[in-house]
């Protein structure tokens, strides 16, 4: 591991007390800081420590000085932190108190409001493992779905909503007689279909570009 200096842990956790730091390094050693700097990266990694009244999550660097005190003995304590919180009495060490977990972010359009857009062409690809209901019109097969988000980034909430798609019928028939064969031979059968996609009035509106039809897993039997 690189050498710990007091202008690296001034940078990493935005700590502007370099002269603090500095002294900590002289007087614990490179070894006590570097653990006590890996275990400070950790805990801002899982959400950090809220400080003693429990009212605000504790900056990087009040993290790291809270397990110096933690960690170090009472005459090196004295000696990094001579101020009056050192001469109170001694309380026993608590664990560490953990920041809540955040609620997840739900996107609204106000995030997006005020950027240039840009001219793209987009298609949606998803995967249907039974046949939805159908309507035919025009020579158009129409279904309407309901899209679940799943899979997102942690901390990231999106709301369900209905997806109208349509398929020209003799691509559907193609792609559903397809499917009926290889459910025939009791194997489950997977369409991915790829569809241009648009808005209108607030709902998803797509167009099949393709079907690809395929074997799905079978369920596994349990003797």
């Amino acid at each position: 591991m690189d050498t710990l200096t007091a202008e690296k842990l001034a940078e990493t956790l935005q700590e502007p007390k370099k002269a603090l730091l500095a002294k900590v390094l002289r007087t614990l050693g490179q070894e006590r800081c570097q653990t006590i700097f890996a275990d400070t990266l950790t805990l801002e990694s899982t959400g950090g420590l809220l400080t003693r009244a429990g009212d605000r999550r504790r900056s990087p660097g009040g993290t790291f000085f809270h397990l110096v005190r933690q960690q170090c003995s009472k005459q090196e304590r004295a000696r990094l932190f001579p101020y009056p919180s050192a001469q109170k009495p001694q309380q026993q060490p608590q664990q560490p108190q953990q920041a809540p977990a955040l609620a997840p972010m739900t996107l609204t359009l106000d995030y997006w409001k005020g950027l240039t857009p840009m001219p793209v062409t987009a298609t949606l690809k998803l995967v249907l493992r039974e046949m939805p209901e159908t309507r035919e019109t025009g020579g158009l097969v129409y279904m309407v779905l309901q899209n679940e988000p799943r899979g997102l980034p942690k901390g990231i909430s999106l709301d369900s909503g209905p997806l109208y798609l349509s398929s020209p019928v003799k691509q559907w028939r193609t792609a559903c007689s397809k499917a009926e064969q290889i459910r025939a031979s009791g194997t489950p059968a997977l369409l991915i279909v790829e569809a241009h996609v648009s808005t209108k009035d607030g709902a998803l509106v797509g167009v099949v570009k393709g079907v690809q039809v395929v074997e799905g897993k079978a369920k596994e039997t349990h003797v």
